[in-house]
C-alpha cells in the first residue's frame, strides 16, 4: 500500500519503511519470479528462505537518509529461482521526492517465464504504440509541409508526438529499456 503524510515518519509521505510478507509455497513449485513496475522512488527486494538470503530486485538505492538515497524508475522481472516451503520477501522502501511513498504498484509473484512475457508483451505494446504514433505525427507534418493541410493537422501531429513520449516514460517505462542511463529526473521531467 501506498503511504501519506506522516505514516512512514516523514512529512508530506516522505519517509521509509519496510513490508514483509511470508510466503508458504508447496514443493515443487518451479522456477518462480517476481514482476515490478514502480515504487516510489527506490526499492530493494530481499528473499530469505532455507537457502541463504538474497537480493533479488531493485531500483535506485532506498535510505533512511535523502542524501543518501538514489531514486529510480527500472521495472522488471527477477529470478527467486526454484523455491518450496517457506520464504520472505523484504521490500524496503524509501521515498524522499514525492508527496505519496511506497509501491505505487502491485508487485507480481508467479512462475518466472510467465512473468517476462506478460512484462516483454506490455513493452512491446509501448514501443509499438509510441512508434506508430510517430509515424503518424512524421506523415501528418510531411501533408503539412506539402501544402496539403492546415492547422489541424499540426495540432494534430503535435498531439501524436507528445501522446508517443508519455506512452514510453510512464507504464512499462519504455525509455529506460531504449536508454539505461537515462536518469531519474530527466525521466520525471519527460512524463510531467
Amino acid at each position: 500500500e501506498r503511504w501519506r503524510g506522516e505514516v512512514a515518519g516523514g512529512s508530506g509521505g516522505r519517509g521509509a519503511g519496510t513490508y514483509r510478507l511470508r510466503i508458504l509455497l508447496p514443493e515443487g513449485s518451479g522456477k518462480l519470479g517476481v514482476r515490478y513496475t514502480t515504487a516510489a522512488t527506490s526499492f530493494e527486494l530481499e528473499m530469505v528462505s532455507a537457502g541463504g538470503r538474497a537480493i533479488v530486485a531493485s531500483s535506485g538505492k532506498p535510505s533512511l537518509e535523502p542524501e543518501s538515497s538514489a531514486p529510480a524508475f527500472r521495472p522488471g522481472v527477477a529470478a527467486l529461482g526454484p523455491a518450496s516451503g517457506e520464504i520472505h520477501l523484504l521490500l524496503r522502501v524509501s521515498n524522499h521526492e514525492y508527496r505519496i511513498g511506497g509501491p505505487w504498484r502491485p508487485i507480481y509473484l508467479g512462475r518466472f517465464e510467465a512473468l517476462a512475457r506478460a512484462r516483454s508483451a506490455g513493452l512491446v505494446a509501448s514501443l509499438a504504440l509510441a512508434s506508430t504514433l510517430v509515424m503518424v505525427s512524421v506523415l501528418f507534418a510531411f501533408f503539412i509541409r506539402a501544402g496539403a493541410a492546415g492547422k489541424g493537422f499540426a495540432a494534430f501531429s503535435g498531439f501524436a508526438l507528445v501522446t508517443a513520449l508519455r506512452s514510453i516514460v510512464t507504464g512499462q517505462y519504455g525509455i529506460v529499456e531504449i536508454f539505461p542511463s537515462i536518469s531519474f529526473e530527466l525521466v520525471v521531467r519527460l512524463e510531467y
